[in-house]
Parts: structure tokens; C-alpha cells; sequence
């Protein structure tokens, strides 16, 4: 929505390219379902290109990877990219290498008169990632990055719905519209009114946990992880997929008993997934493959005794 209402030039009324890595969250896409277009030969150049990209082995959207599409497209008149990186992405719990991505960016819109903005979504990293990798700057430290969200009805410990969208100032002017029937109101947001409990017990959570909460909340969420991962490496025919949060992606030989599954709220996910070294032949970046997995979310209220009472019933139904 920010770049749909900014105003650009007759030379720049070529589509917008927006640009993400195949894990990144269905809701790209469906945020960006009309500027829809063949990615290649799209039918009106006026509308915009959505694009799905590789990653690297360990998940990670890379800027090399990056460089290669933005080159292809900058080469056929596009010269507005929107890039969308995640910090944990849900399926896997990798990181886009959102430091690195933003100094090749910053060159390519000098050598290539380009414009790119950066949109990360950290809606489940938000509340893990400052206290777990301090040193990783993946928010506005990184001068393309003019928008990130995230949801603190993860692990920020706040009630459902309680997401947060956060932009550099002045950003913030091209959602507004205005609501002519409440005098000097203008209205910033696509639902319109809401309640204010949320803010409001947002706040309240906030003061009650303060930093040291939350790092000391991460820190047990990954130690349950960390726990959890140990336990599937001494099973021979499982795979476990590298995470630098508390999501654990797993597959096995064979899928879950259903009655297990359900008991414990293991959805099992068709998706793409990525490609062990073993499975990949060497090949440097993947695009994934359909495959069935299940997805383990540790989250704060998750204990190792719940993991024991897993493996115990899951060992008898073998």
C-alpha cells in the first residue's frame, strides 16, 4: 500500500517488482494479488510482478540470488523493486540474510538508478530473534528497510490479534484516508475501527515482562527446541531442518498415528521444502519440493515433559 499511493514519474509507471523467497508467508501474495502478472511476459507492464525465488541450503534468501532477478528485470524497463524478507519464516525458522541483502541493494540502486524498499516480516522472529541473536540486525538499522511487522500474540505473550506494523516516519502518510463523517478523523489502517484492549494489554504485557522477561522467555522456548532436536537426531530415517528460532521442521519415514496427531496438535504441511545436502546433488540453491512434514512451534507453555510424554506414546505406536 505504501508504494501504491506514492506518486511517481511517467518514466517510472512501470509495474513494481515485488520479490520474496518461496518460504515466505502465503500472506504476500494475497496482499499482492492484483499486481498478479506472468513473471516473465507479464500482459500490462503497468501492473506488477510478484516473483518467488530460491534460497540457499540452510532457507535463507541470499544476495546473490537477489542481484541475478533484479538485474533480469532492470533489463526490461522495471526500475521499482519491492523486497520482502523474513526474520524466521514460519516454516522453518530461517532468517533472509537481511544485512548483507541491504549493501548489495544500496549499490545496485546507485549503478542501476533503480528504487527498492525493503519489507521484513518478523511476525513470528520479532519477539525471539533480538534476545537469542543480539548481534542480528534485521530491522531499521539497515537503511532500505522501511517497513517490518510482527505479531505479539506469539511469543510476546499478548492475546490474539495483536499484530504490529511498524515504518519509518512519514511512511505512514500514504496509508491514511480520510473519514469525512468524524470530524478531523483520518483513518490509518485497512479494518477501520478496532478495539483498544489490544494496545492496551500490549502496554500492560510490556511493562510486566520488560526485557529481561522476554530474553529469559526466548531463552526457555529455544532450550525446548534445542531439547526437542536432540531427541529426533537418535531416531535413524528422521530429518530435522536447521532453525535459528523455536520452529522445528521435521520429516519422517512414515506420518504420524492420527489419533497422536491430533492429540498433541501436530498439523502435518504440504509445502515446499528444502533439500538436505545429501538429497540435493551439490546444486547451491533450491526452490523445495512438495513434500509432507510436520512443523513443531515451541512455544512458552511447552515443556520438555510434554516432549517426553511424545516420544513415550509415539514409541509405543511404532
Amino acid at each position: 500500500m505504501l508504494w501504491r499511493e506514492r506518486k511517481v514519474s511517467k518514466s517510472e509507471r512501470k509495474g513494481i517488482v515485488v520479490l520474496h523467497s518461496f518460504l515466505f508467508h502465503y500472506s504476500s501474495e494475497k496482499a499482492f494479488g492484483q499486481l498478479l502478472g506472468d513473471a516473465d511476459e507479464p500482459t500490462d507492464e503497468r501492473r506488477g510482478v510478484v516473483k518467488r525465488l530460491p534460497t540457499n541450503e540452510q532457507g535463507e534468501l541470499t544476495p546473490e540470488i537477489l542481484e541475478k532477478c533484479i538485474l533480469q528485470y532492470s533489463q526490461k524497463g522495471y526500475r521499482r523493486f519491492a523486497v520482502f524478507l523474513t526474520a524466521g519464516t514460519i516454516n522453518f525458522g530461517s532468517i533472509d540474510q537481511i544485512g548483507a541483502i541491504n549493501t548489495v541493494l544500496e549499490r545496485l540502486q546507485r549503478e542501476l538508478g533503480i528504487t527498492v524498499t525493503i519489507h521484513v516480516d518478523a511476525a513470528f522472529g520479532g519477539f525471539v530473534i533480538p534476545f537469542v541473536e543480539p548481534n542480528c540486525h534485521f530491522a531499521f538499522q539497515n537503511s532500505l528497510v522501511n517497513s517490518i511487522s510482527l505479531d505479539a500474540h506469539k511469543t510476546g505473550g499478548i492475546p490474539y490479534s495483536a499484530g504490529i506494523f511498524l515504518c519509518r516516519k512519514g511512511l505512514l502518510e500514504y496509508t491514511k484516508t480520510a473519514a469525512p463523517y468524524i470530524f478531523g478523523h483520518e483513518d490509518y489502517t485497512v479494518p477501520g475501527s478496532r478495539s483498544g484492549a489490544i494496545a492496551a494489554a500490549c502496554w500492560a504485557t510490556f511493562q510486566h515482562y520488560g526485557y529481561e522477561g522476554y530474553a529469559s522467555m526466548a531463552a526457555q522456548c529455544m532450550n525446548v527446541r534445542n531439547y526437542l532436536t536432540e531427541r529426533f537426531q537418535k531416531i535413524p530415517g528422521v530429518i530435522t531442518y536447521p532453525s535459528r528460532v523455536n520452529i522445528l521442521t521435521v520429516r519422517f519415514q512414515h506420518l504420524l498415528d492420527e489419533n497422536l496427531r491430533i492429540r498433541y496438535c501436530i498439523v502435518p504441511c504440504t509445502f515446499p521444502i528444502p533439500l538436505s545436502r545429501k538429497e540435493r546433488d551439490g546444486n547451491s540453491a533450491f526452490r523445495g519440493h512438495m513434500a509432507k512434514a510436520y512443523r513443531f512451534a515451541l512455544m512458552p507453555h511447552v515443556t520438555t515433559e510434554h516432549i517426553d510424554k511424545f516420544f513415550h506414546e509415539w514409541r509405543k505406536q511404532k
